[in-house]
């Protein structure tokens, strides 16, 4: 019996697999998209991404469904230590968004500075 290996080695298939770019360890934007993402999450952060200096990479994370229906916000709420993490508040969900950054308090301030969270979270932030 021939292994996988051996019959893509006697074919053309093994010239277009050696040409696909590998998965493995690869980046694909400075937004990762593989999960799932709050209503009206993405057009805030390609903004961020876009606009803010010091950004390296922008990480959604855990979704929480909670009770009640708030108007969409986003807060800073501490520095980690890759950044920044902040909630965005979605109608009837939470959803953690890491921002990774060499400068948290940078961005923290061009956050401030255009609106996308209030001074008032500033303190928050350890």
């Amino acid at each position: 019996m021939h292994s996988t290996f051996t019959l893509l080695r006697d074919s053309s298939l093994l010239r277009i697999f050696a040409t696909l770019p590998k998965m493995n360890g690869m980046k694909f934007g400075k937004v990762k998209r593989m999960h799932g993402r709050v209503g009206g999450l993405d057009k805030l952060l390609d903004r961020i991404i876009d606009g803010c200096p010091g950004v390296t990479r922008i990480v959604p994370g855990r979704i929480k469904v909670r009770r009640g229906k708030t108007p969409p916000s986003f807060r800073a709420q501490y520095v980690t230590p890759s950044g920044l993490k902040c909630l965005f508040n979605g109608t009837g969900t939470v959803q953690e968004v890491f921002i990774v950054s060499d400068d948290p308090e940078r961005v923290r301030a061009w956050l401030i500075k255009n609106d996308f969270i209030e001074a008032s979270t500033e303190g928050k932030c350890d």
